[in-house]
C-alpha cells in the first residue's frame, strides 16, 4: 500500500473472492490490500483470470468480498447495506465498461443523464449537467445522436462522460480501450489522465496493455488473485521496460 500525506480515497484491506467450493472453488481474489490515491491513475494488470475485473467489481460495490473491507468516505462497502451502496455508487463512484453499456434507443445526452434521472433530478437539470460533462470530453457536437451511430472510441468518450456526470471522487475503467484502436487507445488514455487531474478524482484501470498502463502513476500487477507486484511509473522508462518487468512478476509467482 502506499505511504503517503495524503489519505486514499478509497482504501481496500484483505478482499478475498472465490467462486464455487470445496475443491472446485476459484479464488478470484485472494487477500489484496490496495490505496487509490486522489489525483492518481492506478493500472491494474495481469494475465486473463488473473482477478483483475473481479478486484474491479468488488471496489465498485458490484460484488461482496468473501472478506476484507472497502472503506469509502468512512463507509464499508463490503458489509454496507444494498441501498448504501447503491447511492455511494450512484453519487461517488464512476464505472467505465469496456463495452461501453449505452442505451441505444436513447440520446447521447440523455444517456450521460440518466445517472442522475434516476438519482430524482429534474429532467431540465440532469441535461444541463449531462451537456456540460459531454463537453468536457469534446462529444457535445454529438448529443442528439444514438450510440449505434458513433464510432468505438466515441461511444466510450460518452462512457466516460456518462461516469463523470455525478462528479464522484473515484472513477474505475475496466479494459476501457479493448475494442478501440491506437489513435482512440491513446486519446482515452489521455482523457483518463484528465479526469485524473480534475478535481482530484482517484481513477483505476484494468487493462493488459502495457500502453495504457504507461499512462498511469502507478502500476499493481495481479497473478492468481494476488498482488505480485506494484511500482511507480517513474521506476521504469519505456514500454517494453514497463511490459518486461509486468510479464516477469506474473511469471514468477505463477
Amino acid at each position: 500500500m502506499t505511504t503517503t500525506a495524503t489519505p486514499p480515497v478509497l482504501t481496500a484491506v484483505g478482499l478475498r473472492k472465490a467462486y464455487g467450493s470445496g475443491t472446485a472453488a476459484v479464488h478470484a481474489v485472494a487477500g489484496i490490500d490496495v490505496d487509490l490515491m486522489p489525483g492518481e491513475i492506478l493500472a491494474i494488470m495481469g494475465a486473463s483470470g488473473s482477478g483483475k475485473t473481479t478486484l474491479l467489481h468488488l471496489l465498485a460495490g458490484l460484488i461482496r468480498p468473501d472478506s476484507g473491507s472497502i472503506r469509502l468516505e468512512g463507509v464499508d462497502v463490503a458489509v454496507a447495506s444494498d441501498a448504501r451502496i447503491t447511492a455511494l455508487r450512484r453519487e461517488r463512484i464512476g464505472v467505465v465498461f469496456q463495452a461501453y453499456n449505452l442505451m441505444p434507443t436513447m440520446s447521447v445526452l440523455d444517456n450521460v443523464a440518466l445517472p442522475l434521472l434516476l438519482a430524482g433530478s429534474r429532467r431540465s437539470q440532469a441535461r444541463t449537467v449531462a451537456a456540460e460533462r459531454l463537453a468536457a470530453v469534446g462529444m457535445e457536437s454529438f448529443a442528439k445522436r444514438r450510440p449505434p451511430l458513433l464510432s468505438g472510441g466515441e461511444q466510450q468518450r460518452v462512457a466516460i462522460a456518462r461516469a463523470l456526470v455525478s462528479n464522484p471522487q473515484v472513477v474505475l475503467a475496466d479494459e476501457p480501450t479493448g475494442n478501440l484502436d491506437r489513435k482512440n487507445v491513446l486519446a482515452v488514455c489521455e482523457l483518463l489522465r484528465q479526469v485524473a487531474a480534475a478535481d482530484g478524482r482517484a481513477v483505476a484501470v484494468v487493462t493488459h496493455e502495457p500502453m495504457v498502463a504507461a499512462y498511469a502513476d502507478r502500476i499493481v500487477v495481479l497473478a492468481d488473485g494476488r498482488v505480485s507486484d506494484q511500482f511507480q511509473r517513474s521506476e521504469v522508462g519505456s514500454v517494453e521496460q514497463l511490459a518486461t518487468r509486468c510479464f516477469h512478476a506474473v511469471d514468477g509467482i505463477a
